[in-house]
């Protein structure tokens, strides 16, 4: 091509200059518990996490990572597309999630990285093909979920290199992870915040700094966290504390090593006979009886005990669940308490397109 021409094409194609506080992304939120809002991000916002994540997970242009996650959920961007624009890693993609297809996908291309929402690994481990070598190219990736969850993960799956993470599309979306790393013990835990990221835990009722060990509602603070929601004043206005702070929503527990706990959404969060119980525990429990494909939990309201854990499940096609046996196989992994009273087949949940359970349009369900 002459120099005249290649000119031209750059001048036609070139990029503008973004300054880094411009408004870069509005990201919409996934909506699992309520209407979806849309998050405005910076470029700087979102450059800075995913530099943090490569960081964390060491990823490079050697890598090559797939994705499921669509280009309108954070995960499909910022833990995705960006990561790998900023790596030099390969990113491939695939529209839905079919299991198979994701299989053969790690298979073909030596997928290296894997990231998704739990939901995007047990269905890789539930699907008739699965097997661990066919996933043995994965040297890591992260997933949000329980410490249960990244067991199954790390020893039934055959993935040791996953890591847990907390975060949430106002925080662009990482706020802690460990470090691929990291001791195994640190993996399955949220780990701790990433650079110039602070996190802290709150007593829900008064508000005051909850000591390590003691379970409450996490807050994050810099400088991925969001400006606010796209023409939502008075929400954006409620989504922060008087000092700053961005109100999570979620439980969660310090430990003594500095690394966080995940517990679950605040409003999932179940009181049983003055217990908590969280729904992640109890789903994870249900995944790990092998015909059940998919578990959501939800509370059920109970005159003596405020309320009582239900549970929803899939099942893998062409089999049946003895609800006898399965409440037998839960009753030696969960306390009394946590077992759920009810158990209820359906034929398919109501999915998000980041493939998060829409819980909320279950809970109609609760009494039929």
């Amino acid at each position: 091509m002459a120099a005249a021409d290649a000119e031209k094409v750059n001048s036609v194609f070139a990029l503008p200059d973004v300054p880094a506080d411009q408004r870069f992304i509005i990201q919409y939120t996934s909506g699992t518990t309520s209407r979806p809002k849309g998050v405005v991000l910076t470029r700087r916002k979102v450059q800075q996490n995913a530099l943090g994540v490569i960081g964390r997970l060491h990823v490079g242009p050697a890598d090559r990572i797939a994705s499921v996650s669509p280009f309108f959920h954070t995960a499909g961007t910022s833990a995705f597309l960006f990561v790998s624009l900023l790596s030099g890693a390969q990113l491939y993609t695939l529209v839905g999630f079919e299991p198979e297809r994701v299989l053969q996908l790690i298979e073909k291309e030596r997928v290296s990285v894997y990231v998704g929402v739990e939901t995007l690994f047990t269905g890789l481990a539930k699907s008739p093909g699965f097997s661990p070598e066919r996933v043995e190219s994965i040297r890591t990736g992260w997933t949000t979920g329980s410490v249960e969850g990244l067991r199954y993960i790390h020893e039934v799956m055959g993935i040791p290199g996953i890591v847990n993470v907390f975060g949430m599309t106002e925080a662009a979306p990482v706020a802690c992870m460990p470090d691929s790393h990291d001791p195994v013990e640190v993996r399955r835990t949220s780990g701790y915040p990433l650079p110039d990221t602070h996190i802290r835990v709150v007593d829900p009722s008064t508000g005051r700094l909850c000591e390590d060990g003691q379970p409450g509602l996490i807050e994050i603070l810099g400088p991925c966290v969001t400006e606010g929601y796209y023409d939502k004043p008075q929400e954006t206005a409620d989504a922060f504390t008087s000092d700053g702070w961005l109100k999570s929503g979620d439980r969660g527990v310090i430990d003594t090593d500095g690394n966080l706990v995940y517990l679950g959404r605040d409003k999932d969060i179940l009181r049983v006979g003055g217990e908590n119980v969280a729904p992640a525990e109890v789903e994870q429990a249900l995944l790990e009886y092998d015909d059940v494909t998919g578990a959501a939990v939800l509370g059920k309201p109970h005159d003596l005990l405020e309320e009582v854990p239900v549970a929803f499940i899939t099942v893998r096609p062409g089999h049946t669940v003895d609800l006898a046996r399965l409440a037998e196989f839960l009753s030696v992994r969960l306390a009394s308490f946590k077992v759920p009273r009810t158990v209820k087949v359906v034929a398919e949940f109501p999915m998000t397109g980041s493939q998060k359970i829409k819980k909320y349009e279950l809970r109609g369900l609760i009494d039929d």
